[in-house]
């Protein structure tokens, strides 16, 4: 906010005139036009500022929609999904390491360890799809051993 420094400038909102050294709230809008950005100036009255947000917000209510959606699950649970995930980490984190220095009979202990969490957190709210790819690879092996 700051004062009117010409005489003959009006309102945006109520169109009256605004007085030199009056109060008032200038705005900027910016628009692009067949590449070209136009800036336009607008000023407001502190009261007809407000007055323009109020009918604004009327006229466009706020939706409240960030982000995902939230599991709805008791504090309970959460802390056991959060315990589950974190265990998932974990082992997906060792079995990583072991697998990368070539112990690969620890590394695929700690696998199936992570793949035994799928089952536990299904009733928390669902697998989630990064451990889906556990489960491909499981009903692989499994596919070739049904013979």
């Amino acid at each position: 906010m700051t004062h009117a420094k010409t005489k003959g400038t009006h309102c945006k909102f109520c169109t009256k005139s605004i007085e030199r050294f009056e109060p008032v709230v200038v705005c900027k809008d910016h628009k692009k036009v067949q590449g070209r950005t136009f800036t336009r100036f607008m000023r407001f009255h502190p009261a007809c500022w407000l007055e323009q947000g109020m009918v604004y917000l009327s006229k466009h209510p706020p939706v409240v929609k960030s982000g995902r959606p939230r599991l709805q699950l008791s504090s309970v649970d959460k802390v056991e999904r959060t315990r589950l995930l974190r265990r998932h980490a974990v082992l997906m984190s060792l079995y990583r390491a072991h697998s990368e220095a070539g112990r690969l009979v620890i590394a695929v202990e700690y696998y199936l360890k992570a793949f035994a969490l799928c089952e536990k957190i299904e009733p928390l709210g669902g697998v989630p799809k990064a451990w889906r790819v556990v489960e491909i690879v499981k009903e692989e092996s499994s596919a070739g051993t049904g013979d």
